[in-house]
């Protein structure tokens, strides 16, 4: 069973890697909404918009594994880049509002 806020990012997620950003920002909040990462931040909804799509073409690839709910706002999955000899190990998690929108994704090295 899949809950409502492990649906939300997997759409987001499908949206983002087809490089439909127009759709993807319907699943984000507008008042509320903040981007953070290693890659690049964005402190709103309008700022992602307009930045990400350059940002998200230069991003390694990392390989991610499924969303796991945390709570009922929140997912995390952990994924994996291997670069050189070294192997960076990530963790994202994302946080819904009370409507169901995203409000907050961030990424970080473990």
């Amino acid at each position: 069973m899949m809950f409502p806020v492990q649906k939300t990012a997997r759409d987001f997620e499908e949206l983002v890697q087809e490089n439909k950003y127009e759709e993807a920002s319907l699943l984000l909040s507008d008042d509320e909404f903040q981007f953070m990462s290693p890659f690049g931040k964005f402190k709103s909804k309008k700022e992602w918009l307009k930045k990400f799509p350059r940002a998200h073409a230069t991003m390694p690839t990392i390989l991610f594994g499924e969303y796991h709910e945390q709570n009922p706002n929140q997912v995390e999955r952990r994924g994996s880049k291997k670069v050189a000899l070294f192997t960076i190990n990530v963790k994202q998690v994302i946080e819904v509002d009370k409507d169901g929108k995203i409000k907050r994704i961030s990424a970080s090295k473990e």
